[in-house]
């Protein structure tokens, strides 16, 4: 049985293979972690303003009166509401 240490080069080795067989580099890796972080990024001010109880709530009553079944109803709507809100604040 390899030690955790030991095993360690090996590990990365069995990734490394793994992840060239799926064609995959790092540089790819990398470059959709950058995406998914920028997809995925929270102004801080909006979590200390819903902490404060200052949310978009009443922006959101009427969503989706206005669309088709199946339509998104959050696009623009709830964006402008948040960057309203963040204006203000």
């Amino acid at each position: 049985m390899l030690e955790f240490g030991a095993a360690l080069p090996h590990l990365r080795d069995v990734i490394r293979r793994h992840l060239e067989i799926k064609g995959l580099t790092r540089q790819r890796i990398l470059a959709a972690a950058v995406r998914l972080a920028r997809a995925s990024y929270i102004d801080p001010r909006l979590i200390e303003l819903y902490e404060g109880g200052t949310t978009i709530a009443s922006a959101l009553e009427n969503l989706g009166r206005d669309r088709d079944f199946g339509e998104l109803a959050t696009r623009g709507h709830a964006e402008r509401a948040v960057l309203r809100l963040l204006a203000r604040h």
